[in-house]
């Protein structure tokens, strides 16, 4: 941390920075961001308004390492994702071209904040492990799709390893605090192929932190979610669709405040269904090769990036 970094708490619009404990946090909920972002949000808040050249970031978040444009562009993407910020048109970190960054946002100390802090968010999300790179579209048109009247049910399909429950998990999190009983998570791969309808309506009432009774049979399953406005994750459905499409017909049909938002490689079929095949990340075409830069604004080079620098701070 360098001498100009405040040792404070900040706050900017829903995020409050807390630089001594090395935390962010949205509406109360703690965000992940790891080290590099979090060093260049620091450096950058405590000039708000001021352009933050890159000499600098590099003296102060590198230690002056060998470092080239595209591994700071690729740390900036991964801070902007957690920021849910647009740099095409920026709310928070604005790019100077050639020169640096500046922190267009308003900033506050946290205790000027109102007394009264947004209650922790209902259900049992975990946060993300990384940050999601490379799918800031279609992270947006994810939550359209959400968002449109009726909407009940999404399913991301796709191969194994293309990135399914992190885009998930990453999309409860933004829809979470919209949801008056929260966001929930239930991982169906834990459960064998083909089991029955009693062991998945368990883990569902058990998940929902429901009665017992509520496992009795669909029917008393809906009852308990009726009144409820939830967000439900099932991912990796696969192996378990023959038993779960039935069931979740059943509940969407009697339970309005349900939304479910299901992953697997394969569709549940079912008329309601919103389906997403959810496409392997962008990567460099052949006339990319010679440009790191171009290669690196690649959703696949994001990555690539971004987890060489968690190993290999000054590659």
């Amino acid at each position: 941390m360098s001498a100009t970094t405040p040792a404070t708490v900040l706050a900017f619009g829903e995020f409050v920075l807390d630089v001594g404990n090395a935390r962010l946090t949205r509406g109360g909920n703690e965000l992940p961001l790891s080290r590099k972002p979090f060093a260049l949000l620091t450096e950058l808040i405590a000039r708000p308004g001021e352009l933050v050249g890159k000499d600098h970031l590099l003296d102060t978040v590198w230690g002056r390492r060998f470092v080239s444009d595209s591994a700071v562009k690729s740390v900036l993407s991964e801070l902007r994702a957690v920021l849910d910020d647009d740099a095409r048109a920026p709310r928070w970190i604005e790019t100077v071209q050639a020169r640096g960054y500046r922190f267009v946002g308003a900033v506050q100390p946290a205790s000027r904040l109102p007394p009264s802090a947004p209650a922790e968010r209902p259900g049992n999300l975990p946060l993300p492990a990384t940050a999601l790179l490379g799918r800031d579209d279609e992270l947006q048109q994810l939550e359209a799709a959400l968002a449109r009247p009726g909407a009940t049910l999404l399913t991301l399909t796709g191969p194994a390893g293309v990135g399914k429950s992190l885009l998930a998990l990453t999309l409860a999190w933004r829809q979470g605090t919209d949801r008056p009983d929260g966001a929930w998570l239930l991982d169906l791969g834990a459960l064998q192929a083909g089991c029955d309808a009693a062991t998945l309506r368990a883990s569902l009432a058990h998940t929902l932190r429901l009665s017992d009774a509520a496992s009795r049979d669909d029917e008393a399953l809906a009852r308990s979610l009726q009144g409820l406005h939830l967000l439900l994750v099932l991912d990796n459905a696969e192996h378990v669709l023959e038993t779960l499409a039935p069931m979740l017909a059943h509940l969407l049909s009697r339970a309005p405040g349900l939304q479910l938002l299901v992953t697997g490689r394969e569709a549940l079929h079912l008329p309601m269904e919103q389906l997403h095949r959810v496409p392997p990340l962008t990567v460099p075409a052949p006339e990319d090769d010679p440009d790191p830069a171009r290669c690196a604004a690649t959703g696949a080079g994001q990555l690539f990036l971004a987890r060489v620098l968690a190993r290999q701070s000054g590659f």
